[in-house]
């Protein structure tokens, strides 16, 4: 990671229609990134094999990479690709070390992604940024771009995350629904107690 921060002010970025070959450079990204990354920030690299592989037609889906775009440095490093999932949204995959990108990556999408004027994004945020204010200035700049869109709800899931769930009271969100997601871990272990 140091040796890319080192070089992120040296290199320019480009960003380009994704083609079929840039697949293993994609898959690459994803599991490059997966330990720096916070959770849910890039998809895990079994979403992406079963976007590219699960079909029909023997050969795969040959359409993965139908509207998506990817950014990478002038010699050919990957930085991000953003690109539909399974519903339509649009979802960006990125380096850690190059997150000031996202701006430019969401107008994209928002442009090239949007149905009806509409757009649905996932937002994760980083434990060091906690407590300052970072996390309130997006949502109410994400709040006011709606807004002038014309948008009349905004739904957001927290789940049991007490400090989001502060977050989205003082912006004046009410809770709607409380539910529960149960794992696993030792499926083994819990076999062989039954």
């Amino acid at each position: 990671m140091n040796k890319i921060m080192d070089n992120m002010s040296q290199e320019a970025i480009r960003s380009r229609q994704t083609q079929n070959k840039d697949y293993e450079r994609i898959r690459c990204l994803l599991l490059e990134t997966q330990a720096d990354a916070p959770v849910g920030l890039n998809w895990d690299i079994r979403r992406l094999e079963s976007k590219r592989w699960y079909d029909a037609r023997s050969a795969g889906d040959p359409d993965w990479r139908k509207n998506s775009r990817l950014w990478e440095t002038t010699k050919g490093f990957l930085v991000g690709w953003v690109h539909p999932d399974s519903m339509g949204y649009p979802y960006i995959e990125i380096h850690p070390d190059y997150r000031y990108l996202e701006g430019e990556m969401i107008a994209w999408a928002e442009e090239h992604l949007a149905d009806d004027g509409r757009v649905q994004f996932f937002v994760y945020d980083y434990d060091l940024h906690r407590q300052k204010g970072l996390a309130k200035a997006l949502m109410q700049e994400g709040l006011r771009r709606l807004k002038a869109q014309g948008a009349i709800n905004v739904i957001v899931e927290t789940g049991d995350m007490v400090p989001a769930n502060r977050l989205y009271t003082s912006l004046g969100f009410t809770e709607m629904y409380q539910g529960h997601y149960w794992l696993l871990n030792k499926i083994c272990f819990a076999l062989s107690q039954a």
